[in-house]
């Protein structure tokens, strides 16, 4: 549907892709230092440099994301490319503000305020962190909760929730479904 709207869609499958998310002590411990000349995934981050929106779409296990896509974020949005450190102490400066759209569309096995009584914590993670990296711009943040389909309806895949039925037709645009064994982040330009 983006792709039919006139957007580029560059669909980051972590799973697919064979990503790895474990950060190796090397890489942590220089990773304050860290600058895009020695990035350590380096055709990721010239993805994320290109973004100009990012959809997450992920499956929330355990009140959380998943390990892959933790592992991307903590590997990927690094110092110099996502935020810089101040050498005083003070906030970090966001560098992500070429991002104009940031959104999430997340699976929960829970009822929705099950995920209220414990504090969203994935609208906490990437709508309220992530966003600070982008605080000027990210204005198009929304944020798409459903609970996981036991018995999906006719022709609609058993890995995918929710079914396109189950979004405004507003939202439909973003994404046509969220898939259970893979996180996804879709980056892309608007043109």
């Amino acid at each position: 549907m983006l792709k039919k709207a006139g957007h580029q869609v560059d669909l980051l499958d972590l799973y697919a892709e064979g990503f790895d998310p474990v950060m190796p002590a090397t890489e942590r411990r220089r990773y304050n230092q860290m600058t895009m000349a020695d990035h350590p995934v380096p055709v990721h981050a010239g993805r994320l440099k290109a973004a100009d929106a990012i959809l997450f779409i992920y499956p929330t296990w355990w009140y959380g994301m998943p390990a892959m896509l933790k592992g991307w974020l903590d590997r990927v949005w690094t110092p110099d490319l996502a935020f810089r450190i101040p050498d005083a102490p003070g906030p970090v400066e966001p560098l992500m503000t070429h991002v104009k759209s940031l959104g999430v569309i997340t699976t929960y096995g829970a009822p929705r305020w099950w995920i209220w009584f414990v504090g969203q914590p994935g609208k906490r993670t990437i709508l309220r962190g992530m966003r600070a990296l982008a605080p000027e711009n990210a204005s198009g943040c929304f944020w798409r909760f459903t609970r996981s389909i036991i018995r999906p309806p006719k022709n609609v895949p058993a890995s995918c929730a929710p079914s396109k039925n189950a979004w405004p037709a507003s939202d439909l645009r973003y994404a046509t479904s969220a898939r259970e064994t893979s996180p996804a982040p879709v980056t892309g330009r608007s043109g």
